[in-house]
């Protein structure tokens, strides 16, 4: 099914402004060279990945109190951290010692347990939602990724859109109605386009009127959209589509590439643009369209956001003036 959006859509940028009242906890798992959080619960647990010095990345769990859990499943050369739901599960992949890619949930007791999609040559968990479904990705023998969806109870569906060639999630990609929300590369175009994908199996295809190239980015519980679309070769647009079909197109003052990277149950939306100069700043957007931006220093060094709960807490990562990566916490 191909989806386009209704015609009562609204263009341009939406009221910005600095955030300067907010205030910023900063914070690195001992030993990282580099600490990359992508993604916050209700509880302020904060998940991601870190580099310790030989450049090998692992996962962190960081709680309320500022307690920091780092964490490996058995046998991996790599860990990459995703996402987590309000019970506190942790989702992401990891590598082995061949290099291939493994799927793995780690429960609150730290237990870890690893998983892959039949006859793939690699698999990743993505996103989890409320009731522990989980949505990913898989690899071909091509190199090539295809989407799937693990229930609770581990059954794996895999997934893919008639005319593609590759397909990709991200966080915040499954709801708790277990809709599924990415992008996929058309075979013979080359193109991007989003997609939204039911339990039942239906996909929607999703292009923004006169755009080459669309991806939707992350889903909110109630259905709303987050994503990014091209007119040109040179810029990415944010867009957010509500759960009425109605969209608008949306950027930061001043801002070159738009990337949402998360909404919450609010449909409150962060993520990072770029700007003309090459720098990168945060954003979030209320759902009355109104638009903040901030950097975590006062030298207004790149600063992107991954995640934000149901408290307006956001995380994500910024770098300082060695052009270190550090992870960060914003309480507004």
């Amino acid at each position: 099914m191909m989806r386009t959006f209704l015609a009562t859509f609204v263009l341009g940028v939406g009221i910005c402004g600095t955030a300067n009242a907010a205030t910023y906890t900063t914070f690195d798992p001992q030993g990282s060279t580099d600490t990359f959080p992508y993604a916050i619960n209700d509880h302020d647990e904060i998940v991601g990945t870190f580099l310790d010095l030989q450049g090998v990345a692992h996962g962190f769990a960081r709680n309320m109190t500022g307690k920091i859990t780092t964490f490996d499943p058995s046998g991996s050369a790599g860990t990459r951290v995703y996402d987590l739901n309000n019970d506190g599960t942790i989702v992401g992949g990891f590598y082995d010692s061949a290099d291939v890619q493994h799927g793995f949930i780690r429960t609150t007791d730290g237990t870890i347990t690893s998983f892959d999609v039949k006859r793939s040559y690699g698999s990743f968990a993505a996103s989890i939602n409320a009731n522990g479904v989980i949505a990913g990705m898989y690899q071909d023998e091509a190199n090539l990724s295809h989407g799937f969806v693990r229930a609770s109870d581990g059954t794996i569906t895999k997934f893919d859109i008639p005319g593609e060639r590759y397909t990709f999630v991200g966080s915040d990609s499954i709801n708790k109605k277990g809709i599924v929300a990415g992008g996929y590369q058309d075979k013979n175009t080359l193109y991007n386009h989003g997609f939204l994908r039911t339990p039942d199996g239906k996909i929607t295809v999703i292009d923004y009127p006169g755009a080459y190239s669309t991806a939707v980015d992350c889903i909110s519980d109630d259905g709303t959209l987050a994503g990014t679309y091209q007119v040109d070769a040179f810029h990415l647009h944010g867009f957010v589509e509500a759960p009425d079909g109605t969209v608008t197109s949306f950027d930061p003052n001043l801002s070159y590439s738009t990337v949402p990277s998360g909404i919450n149950s609010n449909d409150e939306i962060v993520g990072t643009f770029g700007k003309k100069h090459g720098s990168f700043r945060s954003f979030y957007r209320r759902p009355t369209g109104s638009i903040g931006q901030f950097t975590v220093d006062r030298l207004g060094r790149d600063t992107e956001s991954f995640g934000i709960n149901g408290r307006q807490k956001m995380t994500g990562t910024y770098t300082d003036s060695t052009g270190t990566f550090h992870g960060f916490l914003r309480i507004p």
